[in-house]
C-alpha cells in the first residue's frame, strides 16, 4: 500500500512537472511569435516532447494559453510580494507594482511579456473561457491595488479616497500608457499626434454625458476612467514628439526641460478662469467648450504637417550601399 501511494505521488509530481514545462515553453513561443503564429507543434518542439502529449494535457490551444497565463500571473505576483515585503510604506509598494508593470527589467521571464498579455486580451474578446480568466485577472489586479490603498489610508499616508475607484483609475491610466506606446511604435509621429489629440478632446464629451445623467457614480467613474485612458495616450504621443525635437546631444536635457515648461503654460494660466466658465455656462456646456478648445491645436497640427515639419523629425535611415 505504501509503495502504491508513493508511486501515485511520484506520477502526480511528474505530471505537474510536465505541465509546468509545457506552459513555460508556451509562454516563450507566444512571446516570440504571437499567439496567432504559435502552433501546438511549436510548443512541443520547444519543450522537447511530442505534440500528442501537449494535446493530452491541454485539449486546445486556448486552454494552453489560459493555463500559461495563470502560471505567469502567479509568478508575477509572487515576485511582487517579495519585493513589496521589503518596502516600508504603501506608497512605495504601489510605486513598485507600477514599475513592475511598466519596466521590462522588473518583469519575471519571459522578457517580452506584453506580447503575451496583448494576445490574451485579444483572445478574450473571442472566447468566453478566455474572457472569464481575463476578468478574474483584472479583478485580482484591482483588489491588489485597492488593498494597498486601504493599508496606506490606515497608516495615514493617503487621504480618504475610494480604493476601488482609485484602482480602476490607475488601471485605465496604465492601460492608456501601454496603448499609447503601441500606437506610437505602429504609426508615424504625425498620425500618432492626431490620434492623441482627437482622443483627448473627445474624452471631454464623457463628462458631458455624466453631467446630463446627474448624480451618478457609475457615470462619473466611466468619465474619469475614459479621461485617464485617453490622457495617458496623449501624454505618450506628446512626450515622443518632444523627444524628437530634442536632437542636440549636448543640450537634450535643457531643451526637454524648456519645452515641457512651455507646454505647461497654457494649462497653468488658462485654467484659472475655468471655474467662472463652469458657473456661467453649466457643466454640460463647460465640457463642450473644453472639447472645442482642442480645435486650435488640431489646426496647428495640420499646418505643421502640411509644411513637412514631421518629415524632418523622422529618424534618418542609412542609405543603401
Amino acid at each position: 500500500m505504501t509503495d502504491r501511494a508513493g508511486g501515485d505521488a511520484g506520477a502526480t509530481g511528474t505530471a505537474d512537472q510536465r505541465r509546468a514545462q509545457m506552459m513555460a515553453a508556451a509562454l516563450e513561443v507566444i512571446s516570440e511569435r504571437g499567439y496567432a503564429d504559435t502552433r501546438i507543434a511549436d510548443v512541443a518542439e520547444r519543450a522537447g516532447i511530442s505534440p500528442a502529449l501537449v494535446i493530452y494535457y491541454f485539449k486546445t490551444k486556448d486552454q494552453l494559453l489560459t493555463e500559461a497565463i495563470r502560471r505567469y500571473e502567479d509568478s508575477w505576483y509572487a515576485v511582487g510580494q517579495r519585493r513589496m515585503a521589503q518596502l516600508p510604506t504603501s506608497a512605495a509598494r504601489i510605486e513598485e507594482i507600477v514599475a513592475m508593470s511598466c519596466l521590462p527589467e522588473a518583469d519575471p521571464e519571459p522578457a517580452s511579456s506584453w506580447q503575451i498579455w496583448l494576445d490574451f486580451w485579444a483572445q478574450a474578446a473571442r472566447h468566453p473561457e478566455v474572457a472569464s480568466v481575463r476578468r478574474k485577472s483584472d479583478e485580482r489586479w484591482r483588489e491588489e491595488i485597492a488593498a494597498l490603498v486601504v493599508a496606506g489610508q490606515a497608516a495615514g499616508e493617503f487621504r480618504d479616497v475610494d480604493p476601488a475607484r482609485f484602482a480602476v483609475g490607475l488601471t485605465a491610466l496604465l492601460a492608456g500608457g501601454f496603448a499609447g506606446g503601441f500606437v506610437a511604435r505602429a504609426l508615424p509621429l504625425a498620425t500618432s499626434l492626431w490620434v492623441g489629440a482627437l482622443l483627448q478632446s473627445a474624452a471631454n464629451l464623457g463628462f458631458c454625458w455624466a453631467a446630463l445623467r446627474g448624480h451618478s457614480l457609475p457615470a462619473l467613474t466611466f468619465a474619469i476612467t475614459l479621461e485617464n485612458f485617453t490622457s495617458a495616450i496623449g501624454t505618450v504621443m506628446f512626450v515622443a514628439y518632444l523627444s524628437a525635437l530634442c536632437r542636440n546631444p549636448l543640450h537634450t536635457a535643457t531643451q526637454y526641460a524648456l519645452l515641457t515648461a512651455l507646454a505647461a503654460v497654457g494649462r497653468t494660466y488658462l485654467s484659472s478662469g475655468a471655474g467662472f466658465i463652469a458657473e456661467g455656462a453649466g457643466w454640460v456646456w463647460f465640457f463642450v467648450i473644453c472639447a472645442l478648445a482642442g480645435l486650435p491645436s488640431l489646426l496647428l497640427l495640420a499646418w505643421l504637417q502640411r509644411k513637412g515639419h514631421f518629415k524632418r523629425l523622422e529618424p534618418k535611415t542609412a542609405s543603401a550601399a
